[in-house]
């Protein structure tokens, strides 16, 4: 329905080697990275340099996101979400 924001477990580091891309040069980025951070073509990364790095933020427009009122007004009461049986309790849940 919405993207949520990436959250990866722990680092992934990876070889990446630079290559000729028309009249420039790019990295490739594994599907397997690509899939951690949720995204696919298209996606836009802000580029810092540093001495002796290139750092990749993942560029997310924040009017990407939809506001409360996109979310309420989407919802369609004939379609309602699935539900999700998660279980007894197992502390001091009140149900």
């Amino acid at each position: 329905m919405f993207k949520h924001m990436p959250t990866i477990e722990k680092t992934t580091s990876r070889l990446a080697k630079v290559r000729p891309w028309g009249n420039s040069f790019g990295i490739g980025i594994s599907k397997e990275v690509l899939k951690k951070l949720r995204v696919g073509p298209g996606a836009a990364f802000k580029l810092k340099v540093e001495p002796n790095r290139l750092v990749l933020d993942l560029a997310r427009d924040p009017k990407s996101f939809p506001t409360l009122a996109e979310i309420v007004a989407s919802y369609n009461p004939k379609d309602p979400p699935e539900y999700v049986d998660w279980g007894a309790p197992v502390g001091k849940e009140i149900w």
